[in-house]
């Protein structure tokens, strides 16, 4: 039931912002939406060959709304898909990929506005399922970094982690890792 409601408001925002006016007092756009493309790396990768082996596999597309000028909400709706190798003892290592609905919603600050470039920082929440039967979604914090060059390309950089509370939080994100995900974007 939760799941449902976040992919609810998530979709409401996107629809709503999709028919929002700009504002008439100063004429500057309040509501941005786009196209996102980007790349994904687990911070496991030990050496540049597996790191080669996975941006080459990895990707995911998507859409995204942006309402607010300086301090923003950014919902976000993603196709992501990966390439999984596999093997035991007994078989060679086979190749798989696994697909996967991410939804990013996001709250940012636009830190620095110099005319044709702006540096803005953001922080929320990722739900991500799998496509396949059965499967569960999760909940991962994701907080990152991106630039707007000429006003509308952007591009993102964000890690993503497990919720997790404990004592241990730090020693197991160094430990074990998150995701990295890379992402280039036109806002209309």
């Amino acid at each position: 039931m939760k799941t449902r409601v976040y992919l609810l408001l998530l979709f409401i925002s996107i629809f709503g912002a999709t028919f929002a006016q700009e504002s008439s007092s100063s004429g500057e756009k309040k509501v941005w939406y786009g196209v996102k493309f980007g790349l994904d790396a687990t911070t496991e990768t030990k050496n540049f060959e597996d790191l080669t082996n996975q941006l080459q596999g990895n990707y995911q597309a998507g859409i995204f709304v942006q309402f607010g000028k300086r301090l923003y909400i950014q919902p976000e709706l993603y196709y992501a898909s990966y390439k999984v190798e596999s093997s035991d003892e007994s078989t060679e290592a086979t190749t798989t990929s696994k697909n996967f609905v991410k939804a990013p919603l996001l709250v940012g600050l636009k830190l620095i506005d110099i005319g044709l470039v702006a540096a803005h920082i953001d922080a929320g929440t990722t739900y991500t399922k799998q496509l396949t039967e059965g499967s569960t979604g999760t909940f991962k914090w994701t907080i990152g970094v991106g630039a707007y060059v000429l006003g509308f390309i952007t591009a993102d950089v964000r890690y993503q982690f497990q919720n997790k509370i404990n004592s241990q939080e730090v020693e197991d994100l160094i430990n074990n890792g998150g995701t990295v995900s890379l992402t280039v974007g036109i806002r209309l």
